[in-house]
């Protein structure tokens, strides 16, 4: 075995004992409040489910077909940054998103495989499912947290793409952390729930603008109702109201630049790209791909508000498993 080989071995290990620990941490720091969330089983299943996955796709000649043409773009990106000086790049709203900037950190450090990186989305994508589980704990109790644990570790799409070099890990700890400090707020009205859903919200729009802004608009909207029913308490409820306020206040200019004509046009032609419909045909039928979903129309805000009820449909329940 080269030095090469070897030295990727040990990134291989360090970066799966690394990922169990925090994992491990995560879970015992949140028992100390939760006595009952007992999720180790499942969460131990899940992880080693998903590393067994790596292997096995690893192992078959169909691992570009299954995996896509979009890691090989976001690891040359991030192999060119790491090949940079530390600031250039290496920061939020710079010109790479979140996930570039994630992968180029871990190469130039210890210049990972893209099997070690796979494990490090793997460890990502779980401590977002561990918050959900945490939220789950909070509101339902420890058995419908321990069910949801069962069905999150099986569930056969996350297998796959948790271990994706992209960016759904990043989006999954980032919906972990706005539900999980949503949950805070819905029953405290805590400020470490607005911390969490800040960072949450802050790590989604560095990752996937769009669905970033959607996360952090849901978030603004739960506080905002989660303070009005608690009322009861003015001193903490009023001056969450305010900040709301002052947030939608400061936030309008960015929201009407990101719903712009040239904006739309953007979302719907990757709309179109991605459900490979026709040219300016956004209400042509799905194609031959028994994976794409029927192509809506995103290319005004009122065509957006009109049809996001559809799309949020589709992407909990489609595609069917017949």
């Amino acid at each position: 075995m080269s030095d090469t080989s070897l030295r990727r071995a040990e990134g291989l290990l360090l970066i799966v004992l690394l990922v169990s620990y925090l994992l491990a941490c995560l879970v015992r720091r949140l028992q100390r409040r939760r006595p009952d969330f007992r999720i180790g089983k499942p969460l131990i299943v899940g992880l080693g489910l998903r590393l067994a996955a790596v292997a096995a796709i690893n192992a078959t000649s169909l691992q570009t077909q299954l995996r896509g043409g979009d890691e090989e773009t976001f690891l040359s990106l991030a192999r060119a940054l790491a090949a940079t000086p530390w600031g250039r790049g290496f920061r939020p709203h710079g010109p790479y998103q979140l996930q570039t900037i994630v992968f180029a950190i871990q190469i130039k450090l210890a210049d990972l495989s893209p099997t070690a990186l796979r494990v490090s989305q793997i460890g990502i994508a779980m401590l977002g499912i561990v918050l959900i589980l945490a939220a789950v704990h909070d509101l339902a109790g420890p058995r419908a947290s321990r069910l949801a644990a069962w069905l999150l570790a099986l569930e056969p799409a996350s297998i796959f793409f948790n271990s994706e070099l992209h960016k759904e890990p990043l989006m999954e700890l980032a919906a972990g952390l706005v539900v999980f400090g949503g949950t805070k707020i819905w029953k405290r009205l805590d400020l470490n729930g607005v911390i969490l859903c800040a960072l949450g919200g802050l790590i989604a729009i560095e990752t996937r603008s769009y669905a970033g802004w959607f996360l952090v608009s849901a978030a603004v909207l739960l506080t905002l109702h989660a303070a009005l029913r608690r009322l009861d308490r003015p001193g903490r409820a009023m001056p969450i109201v305010y900040a709301v306020a002052l947030i939608v206040f400061l936030a309008t200019p960015t929201l009407l630049s990101v719903t712009s004509k040239a904006s739309l046009q953007r979302l719907q032609q990757s709309q179109n790209f991605t459900t490979q419909t026709q040219a300016g045909n956004s209400t042509a039928g799905p194609n031959s791909d028994n994976l794409a979903l029927e192509s809506v129309d995103f290319s005004t805000r009122a065509a957006v508000i009109r049809n996001l009820p559809q799309r949020v449909f589709d992407l909990v329940f489609k595609p069917f498993p017949w």
